[in-house]
């Protein structure tokens, strides 16, 4: 791993830490600001790591190796294969991981709010973190899903109950598989 792929790496997880001290309750946004800025300032000058592209002219353009495209007010514009994504139209609209903070925010709260012993709390922290990052990325094991949203209903019913009200609603900003899964599990008597 080259040195800039160390430093990018070295602050988004920097990044994660902070977004997750804020959703306990803690004020981090100007950290939070300026580590989203200098990693964007990292990733506008970031050499590829593709070695047949090290000549590309790194511009306004660039961010990283991709290439920023736009279409205009209102239009959509994809680049490269997609499947299983939602697409927001509008002005300016975007989903960003922001999107996903706020979607488990109130299950942070509700663990972090909760009677439980520490231990407890850190068992269910590591628990939504698994099944977050599963959502997050651009398909899921819908039966690896269910059984970790069972397992959750049966060791913090609670907690359980709103996780699954946040995957079901019809405003969680997930894919339509997690949210079929999510809704089955619900509905499910233990």
């Amino acid at each position: 791993m080259s040195t800039s792929d160390e430093q990018i790496e070295t602050l988004r997880r920097k990044l994660q830490a902070y977004r997750a001290l804020q959703e306990l309750g803690e004020d981090h946004t100007a950290e939070i600001k300026s580590l989203e800025a200098e990693l964007y300032n990292l990733l506008q000058t970031q050499p590829t790591s593709d070695p047949g592209d090290k000549e590309r002219p790194r511009d306004g353009n660039m961010v990283g190796r991709d290439k920023i495209v736009t279409g205009g007010d209102r239009s959509v514009v994809i680049g490269g294969h997609v499947s299983s994504s939602m697409i927001i139209a509008g002005d300016g609209n975007m989903i960003t991981s922001t999107s996903m903070t706020n979607l488990f925010a109130p299950i942070y709260r509700q663990i972090a709010e909760s009677a439980r012993s520490a231990r407890e709390k850190a068992d269910l922290t590591a628990e939504v973190q698994e099944i977050e990052s599963a959502i997050a990325r651009p398909s899921v094991d819908e039966s690896w899903l269910a059984r970790r949203l069972r397992n959750l209903k049966r060791m913090a019913p609670d907690i359980a109950d709103v996780a699954l009200a946040s995957l079901s609603g019809p405003g969680a900003v997930i894919s339509e598989a997690v949210r079929k899964v999510a809704a089955r599990v619900r509905a499910e008597q233990t």
